[in-house]
């Protein structure tokens, strides 16, 4: 994120543009929770029940 301010001149006071950023970084950073693949006891299940485990 201090690297996206610094590299467009971002100011302190726009808030909604880090704010945006602040999502996006954790969106990046945490993806495979995102799509589901960090749910614990998966493992437990019968595959056959597991249509799609959501890890790309």
């Amino acid at each position: 994120m201090a690297v996206a301010w610094f590299w467009y001149n971002w100011l302190e006071t726009d808030y909604d543009t880090l704010a945006g950023e602040l999502i996006a970084v954790h969106l990046i950073e945490y993806a495979s929770y995102v799509t589901g693949a960090k749910v614990a006891g998966f493992d437990h299940y019968p595959l056959d029940n597991l249509v799609a485990p959501g890890f790309p």
